[in-house]
């Protein structure tokens, strides 16, 4: 118990102890923060001081002109010497408010070392807080054991073996020492495990970056493959709609011409026709030749005729001169004749179609590799300038940020302006009109935090008072229903007991009724009784009956009157 009580009393001093390093570190970062605020204060009121200090230069450099000039340089350096003076006591003020950081921060950093120090003492209090609990498992050089109980007067810790059973007692500072040496040992791993995870990322940043460099190289190779094959799908597309744009043109030209030819040739025929049967119609009839006359063939047929004869004669001739026969020549027919004009006109027209076909085909190729050749030498050329731009725009580029850098070197040298330390090359002007409107826009934002801030105030506010007067009538209506409920409960007592009371009037009224009947004859026997009897032994008992009488009826008074002050008080309690 006096282990348990000792144990109490120092896990609430350690409480109380990380309680007040719980406060100082609080304290030390609500210090810290109102340095961080005097900081921004002092760097507002440095670079005020500078711009003053620039407006007092460029005063002093506008009295050097004209004497009008110079009065009113003179009074606008009147003024710039008042803002500067302003402007050195708000200097002084925040050099002093910087100061006095300072020392807080040297003290809050001497107080935070002490709370480390202090950490670092409780650490060792509170493995030994974790080791005296009953029933913690610990390790022992014997095996593995449970804590029993604690000696506080030379710090033994008394274990129950698991595997031995048996009690063991060793000192609670070999456990100590043993949870840090493994402390240690899991920090030195740590460490070594976090060396080798820190080379194992680099590594896999500098392969995924490698990969990364590989995969947009061959995304390029993609995209320009993709480009190359879209543009000669769009090539063939285009060249294989010319040239089936030629050569529907051609066959409706070569349909066209045919039917032009076919009508002019029916035209024709329609002429010879009608002319014949206008010459038939005209003609004078001939006359029947006599029958002793032989018929006269035709113009064609002797004509046919003669071309056989001396055809023959030929043969003749030539056979007899030859010994050797020469092959006979057939003579084409009108239909081979048109067939192979028709063959020899169709294939003039395909050579003309192929040949205007190839000719579109060959400028449409043409067109192509032009505009291909004039885009490889746009880009060509575009590489080439911006290489050349690069090449010449690096030293100039080089030589505005060393004189960039430069610049805010010598401005922060000469004021109070602390320039970006991530982006040293950014000119000073630069910074500066980032870092107004930086400013500028801040202020913006906060005005409109604070707007907003009272909006929601207000809101807030508001629904506060719709909730209270919600609650209210909730409270109200609840209040309401309780007493109706109340009312009818009542209502029902109350109806209850007057009922129970009529009951009970009704009862008694008979009893008392019954009751004076039975007094009555009671009376009427005893008078009778006494008029019959008139010895002084009756006339003794008739003066007992009647004592016995007056006593019946002052008890039955009493108890009326019980009963009567029962039922006033029971209509009281129903009533209230």
């Amino acid at each position: 118990v006096e282990s348990l009580s000792q144990l109490q009393v120092e896990r609430s001093t350690t409480t109380q102890v990380v309680a007040i390093v719980q406060v100082e570190q609080e304290r030390a970062r609500q210090l810290l923060t109102d340095r961080k605020v005097a900081i921004d204060t002092y760097n507002a009121s440095a670079k005020h001081l500078q711009e003053c200090l620039v407006e007092k230069t460029l005063a002093f450099r506008a009295r050097e002109g004209v004497e009008e000039e110079a009065k009113l340089a003179m009074l606008h350096a009147a003024a710039l010497e008042r803002t500067t003076a302003n402007m050195r006591l708000l200097w002084d003020a925040a050099h002093t408010d910087r100061q006095q950081v300072k020392e807080s921060i040297q003290t809050l950093k001497g107080q935070l070392e002490g709370a480390v120090d202090g950490r670092h003492a409780l650490s060792d209090r509170l493995l030994a807080l974790q080791y005296r609990r009953k029933g913690t498992k610990v390790h022992t050089p014997y095996g593995v054991g449970v804590v029993q109980y604690f000696r506080e007067s030379d710090n033994i810790l008394a274990i129950r073996l698991r595997t031995w059973k048996a009690t063991v007692y060793i000192s609670l500072v070999h456990f100590i020492q043993a949870a840090k040496a493994m402390q240690q040992r899991e920090l030195l791993a740590m460490r070594s495990v976090e060396v080798e995870c820190k080379a194992f990322v680099r590594v896999e940043r500098r392969r995924e970056a490698s990969e990364c460099h590989v995969m947009e190289t061959e995304e390029a190779l993609c995209r320009e493959i993709t480009l190359w094959a879209q543009q000669m799908a769009a090539k063939e597309g285009h060249i294989r709609v010319a040239v089936t744009k030629v050569e529907v043109q051609t066959q409706v030209r070569m349909a066209l011409r045919d039917a032009k030819r076919r009508f002019r040739n029916e035209a024709e025929a329609d002429a010879v026709r009608a002319h014949a049967a206008k010459i038939r119609l005209v003609r004078p009839k001939l006359k029947t030749m006599p029958k002793k006359l032989a018929p006269q063939r035709s113009t064609s047929l002797a004509k046919m005729t003669a071309a056989m004869a001396i055809t023959s004669t030929n043969n003749a001739t030539t056979n007899s001169a030859t010994p050797a026969a020469l092959p006979k020549v057939s003579k084409q027919s009108t239909l081979d004749k048109t067939r192979v004009a028709r063959a020899a006109l169709k294939r003039i027209l395909m050579a003309h179609a192929e040949a205007a076909v190839l000719t579109t085909e060959r400028d449409l190729v043409a067109e192509y590799d032009r505009v291909h050749h004039d885009q490889l030498v746009t880009t060509v050329g575009n590489g080439c300038v911006a290489s050349l731009l690069h090449e010449l725009l690096v030293d100039v580029a080089d030589e505005t940020i060393q004189e960039g850098v430069v610049g805010a070197k010598t401005m922060e040298l000469q004021s109070t302006i602390v320039h970006s330390r991530q982006h040293p090359h950014v000119q000073v002007n630069v910074h500066v009109a980032l870092r107004r409107q930086v400013v500028g826009r801040k202020m913006q934002l906060e005005v409109v935090k604070r707007t907003w801030a009272r909006q929601l105030e207000r809101l807030r506010c508001v629904q506060a008072e719709v909730r209270r007067r919600n609650d209210m009538e909730r409270r109200a209506e609840e209040e309401r229903k309780r007493l109706e409920a109340v009312c009818k409960e009542m209502a029902r007592e109350d109806l209850a007991c007057r009922r129970f009371y009529r009951e009970e009037k009704r009862v008694m009224m008979v009893e008392s009724r019954h009751m004076q009947l039975a007094e009555r004859e009671l009376q009427l026997m005893l008078e009778k009784y006494n008029t019959l009897d008139g010895d002084d032994k009756n006339k003794e008992g008739s003066k007992v009956a009647r004592r016995l009488q007056i006593k019946k009826g002052k008890r039955e008074k009493h108890r009326l009157a019980d009963e009567w002050a029962a039922i006033k008080l029971e209509d009281d309690l129903a009533m209230a």
